[in-house]
């Protein structure tokens, strides 16, 4: 099932790891009585054993996860900084951790810590995007997570070719720039004079790399697009985006 990380997980990632305990502490770790009355049980019972599997418990944890890995993208110094901690407890998750209760509650409550740490950040990053923006990005999160990793490089290439639209746009605001390739913007955009400081010097090789692979992805060529590939270009394509020197909208 498609997410919507950029508009509702990330942003509310911490109350998301919260209904998460709650709903699986209930599930897996309480029982009722034979008056009806509810019970903590400290280990799941042998029909639950595997519980981690089942469709139930990955649709909290699969969205998790992926927050997880791609969060240290953002440039929010406590994610870097906790990712091995951050990357260790989501991989216990998906083991038989959950079969105890007292395991089961300390691995969540470190990513809730972990991640209230960097709440604010998280928000304020997220509301950089414009909606154009969000749906392209969540598609080539979904791609990526799917195994589609030439659609996953298209759809974040296709997001930096809309910001670097918009963003042309207010140096000169004409509308044949949406119907150019992306290769025509970005050559446009660093050789032509009035767009030298458009963007940082740092961008403009990425630029140039994105609009490669965008061709591999979109046109029957022999090049493969791996899944490192695929993780490098929407790795490339949120650092672009989430930089607030570049923001595409006003969302003050």
């Amino acid at each position: 099932m498609k997410q919507d990380y950029l508009g509702a997980i990330i942003p509310n990632i911490v109350e998301k790891c919260e209904k998460f305990k709650e709903d699986i502490l209930d599930l897996v770790f309480s029982s009722k009585d034979e008056k009806g009355k509810k019970q903590i049980k400290t280990l799941a019972s042998s029909e639950d054993y595997l519980f981690c599997y089942t469709p139930r418990y990955l649709s909290w944890y699969e969205p998790i996860k992926v927050v997880a890995e791609i969060c240290d993208q953002f440039g929010i110094s406590s994610l870097e900084f906790n990712r091995d901690n951050l990357m260790k407890f989501i991989h216990r998750l998906q083991q038989a951790v959950v079969t105890d209760r007292e395991k089961f509650i300390h691995a969540v409550d470190v990513l809730i810590e972990i991640f209230d740490r960097a709440s604010k950040e998280l928000k304020q990053i997220t509301s950089y995007l414009s909606e154009e923006e969000r749906d392209r990005l969540n598609e080539a999160i979904h791609n990526l997570t799917e195994g589609c990793y030439y659609s996953s490089v298209a759809m974040s290439v296709c997001c930096i070719e809309s910001r670097l639209v918009e963003l042309m746009k207010r140096v000169t605001p004409n509308k044949k720039l949406e119907k150019e390739t992306l290769g025509k913007l970005i050559n446009t955009c660093l050789k032509g004079q009035k767009y030298k400081e458009l963007i940082p010097e740092k961008y403009k090789p990425l630029s140039q790399l994105c609009d490669e692979y965008r061709i591999f992805s979109v046109h029957p060529k022999r090049e493969k697009i791996t899944k490192a590939v695929a993780t490098f270009i929407l790795n490339l394509t949120i650092l672009f985006l989430t930089d607030k020197t570049l923001k595409g909208v006003d969302t003050e």
